[in-house]
C-alpha cells in the first residue's frame, strides 16, 4: 500500500509504504534526530539554570548543630566526623543524631595555629649521599645494573619523604671496579 506524505523534515512530498514513516529519507531523518538531540539538551542547560542553590537554612543562635550543619565549614561530612573521632571537637551522639557544640567549632578558629605555607620544594637530599641518578650519571651505568648492584651489596637506602638516596662511601667502595 502506498501512502501520498510530506516530509516532516525538508516538506517536499514522497510516497510511504507504512502510514508510520515521517521522513522522505535517511537524510532527513538524521537531520530531525540532531535537531531533536540538540533541542533536548538546549532545554536541559535551561533548566540547570533555572535551577537555583538551595537556600541554607539559617542556624541562628542555634547551640547545638548537627554533623550536616557542621558541613557549613566547607569540608564534606565525613571530614566533620573524622575530625570528631580525632577530637578536634567534642559530640554528643544519641540513638537519633550526634549533636555538636557551636562553640566548640568556633573555638577551632579562636585556638588555630598561625597560617604556615606548604614547602612544595623537593627536599634536598645530604651530601653524603647519592641519588640513583647521580650514580647512573658518575659511574655510567643503567638503572637497572645500579639497583642490581646496591641490591648484591645491600647498600642501605636512606629515605627521605618519597626520595630515595644512598651512602656515598658504601657506593663509591662498590662502584670503583666499573670504572676501571
Amino acid at each position: 500500500m502506498d501512502i501520498q506524505k510530506r516530509c516532516q523534515w525538508c516538506g517536499k512530498p514522497f510516497i510511504a509504504h507504512k502510514m508510520t514513516t515521517l521522513y522522505s529519507s535517511t537524510a532527513c531523518i538524521d537531520k530531525a534526530y540532531r535537531a531533536k538531540k540538540k533541542q533536548k539538551l538546549k532545554e536541559q542547560v535551561e533548566d540547570e539554570q533555572q535551577i537555583t542553590l538551595p537556600i541554607v537554612e539559617s542556624i541562628g543562635d542555634k547551640p547545638y548543630l548537627t554533623p550536616k550543619a557542621a558541613k557549613l565549614l566547607g569540608v564534606g561530612k565525613t571530614t566533620i566526623y573524622r575530625y570528631m573521632a580525632q577530637g578536634q571537637f567534642k559530640a554528643l551522639r544519641l540513638p537519633a543524631r550526634t549533636l555538636v557544640r557551636r562553640s566548640d567549632l568556633e573555638a577551632m578558629f579562636e585556638n588555630a595555629p598561625a597560617y604556615v605555607k606548604r614547602n612544595n620544594r623537593k627536599h634536598k637530599i645530604d651530601s653524603d649521599s647519592y641519588t640513583m641518578k647521580e650514580i647512573c650519571e658518575k659511574y655510567e651505568v643503567t638503572r637497572k645494573v645500579a639497583m642490581r648492584r646496591i641490591e648484591h651489596f645491600d647498600i642501605p637506602k636512606i629515605y627521605e619523604g618519597r626520595n630515595v638516596s644512598f651512602s656515598k662511601t658504601a657506593v663509591d667502595r662498590y662502584f670503583a671496579q666499573l670504572r676501571l
